[in-house]
């Protein structure tokens, strides 16, 4: 079924050094809620490559390899000339190469298995019942033969939930049996080249409109082309995916897509009550800070109540920028002041509920004496803020 509550639009875009990127926007309820950027035939996290050992660096206990996709940083020390498969965990950012792990991972929509890492995991989103069943399903003789004679391990996703169990066990299967290929193409290849592609941004958007029963529109007939195919290899509906060609206004333009955009590359963001957050991106940290602006504030017991309730609405829009702008490293959140230490654990428990389940995950440390709320985020990728002018280049397309 095809709500329109949800659709991916979807650009081929020329960066200024010619490199050509895949820009989707995730829309939902009126509001970009994720963007997923790639760059043509270039390694992303989750890819896995044939690497070769060149140099060890002892002090740190790590060693550089060298892939089809350039040279990585790999934790732990190799002879140098030995080949080995390994994965992307970080990709390469300004001065710092890529991290690779020899933990390999191929995944679906209902799990990730992980060779090199042994046990089951679930998703935070997944209630009690469907984790104990998820886990019984693992503990049948067939799959944990198989697991622990392959030393695998699996994270079930949020979908797994639902899953007939017939299906998410040949689920199992397939995917050990493909990292048996992985395992074995490199075993004979002698070229550093890749041996798996990690779910491109097309499958990503078509997988995240097919879940919502949403449409995946583009302009550009390549596009279309590529993501009629894959829709199909994952299930879809092929008439989830459009191909925009009215000529009179642009997909930009008739999605308001510029305003959309404005909020998660804007420093400021306004909120309904008044209230602002202005967002600020270094290079290793993010500092945001939340204020009463507009907002008139009570005096006395109503005041902690007045800014116990901005607190909250502004935690929900910071959950909502963190994924949308990809923001990662260190995330400082100077909410306004309070006086209670119950509204402090209030606040603390909201913003837990409200990253619960984020990917990547976001830790929510504590409240300083300051009043600051200290977060960490896995970087995977660049923040939205580096890739600006890239996407501004969508809205004149």
């Amino acid at each position: 079924m095809i709500t329109g509550e949800s659709r991916c639009l979807a650009y081929n875009v020329t960066a200024d050094d010619g490199q050509i990127w895949t820009v989707i926007y995730l829309i939902e309820h009126g509001r970009i809620r994720q963007v997923f950027t790639e760059q043509s035939n270039a390694a992303q996290s989750g890819d896995i490559y044939l690497a070769r050992v060149v140099q060890n660096a002892p002090p740190i206990s790590a060693s550089f390899v060298d892939t089809e996709g350039g040279k990585c940083f790999l934790p732990g020390i190799y002879p140098v000339g030995t080949t080995l498969p390994v994965m992307i965990e970080t990709l390469a950012y300004r001065e710092k190469m890529a991290k690779v792990s020899t933990k390999l991972s191929v995944g679906s929509e209902w799990m990730v298995m992980t060779c090199g890492q042994a046990g089951v995991r679930c998703s935070q989103k997944l209630d009690g019942d469907q984790k104990s069943r998820l886990k019984a399903l693992t503990e049948q003789e067939e799959i944990r033969e198989l697991l622990q004679e392959k030393q695998l391990g699996i994270l079930f996703r949020t979908k797994a939930g639902e899953a007939d169990g017939e299906l998410l066990k040949k689920n199992v299967r397939d995917l050990s049996e493909q990292i048996d290929n992985i395992r074995k193409r490199a075993n004979i290849e002698v070229r550093l080249l890749r041996l798996y592609r990690t779910a491109s941004a097309i499958t990503q958007s078509l997988q995240k409109a097919k879940e919502a029963g949403g449409v995946w529109i583009t302009e550009s007939e390549e596009l279309y082309q590529t993501a009629v195919s894959e829709a199909k290899q994952i299930g879809m509906d092929p008439e989830q995916v459009i191909r925009y060609q009215d000529t009179n206004i642009t997909m930009a333009a008739l999605h308001g897509l510029q305003g959309k955009l404005k909020n998660i590359l804007s420093e400021r963001v306004w909120l309904p009550s008044g209230a602002e957050i202005v967002i600020t991106e270094a290079e290793a940290m993010c500092v945001i800070d939340v204020n009463s602006a507009r907002v008139q504030t009570a005096k006395g017991a109503a005041r902690e109540e007045v800014f116990l309730k901005l607190n909250l609405e502004a935690a929900a829009e910071i959950a909502e920028q963190i994924v949308a702008r990809t923001i990662s490293g260190t995330i400082l959140i100077d909410f306004i002041n309070m006086q209670k230490k119950e509204s402090e654990t209030i606040l603390l428990s909201e913003m837990r509920a409200l990253t619960k389940g984020m990917y990547p995950p976001i830790k929510v440390v504590d409240i300083t004496k300051l009043g600051i709320m200290e977060t960490t985020r896995q970087r995977l990728s660049g923040s939205l803020r580096e890739k600006k002018e890239l996407l501004n280049k969508t809205i004149l397309l």
